[in-house]
């Protein structure tokens, strides 16, 4: 898969520091898709609980 279709979106987004380069965390990944994870879960026990 390659970035190239929205090359220049992303390069004006970082010129204009609307985004930042960061550096890649597979630890921090894996912490945000738990934290997902457990969201999800959560809504969709309320969702069938009715409670929603």
């Amino acid at each position: 898969m390659s970035w190239a279709p929205g090359r220049d979106a992303i390069l004006g987004m970082l010129d204009r520091n609307e985004i930042e380069s960061v550096i890649a965390s597979a630890e921090l990944a894996e912490a945000l898709q738990a934290q997902a994870s457990e969201a999800i879960d959560t809504a969709r026990e309320a969702a069938n609980s009715g409670r929603w």
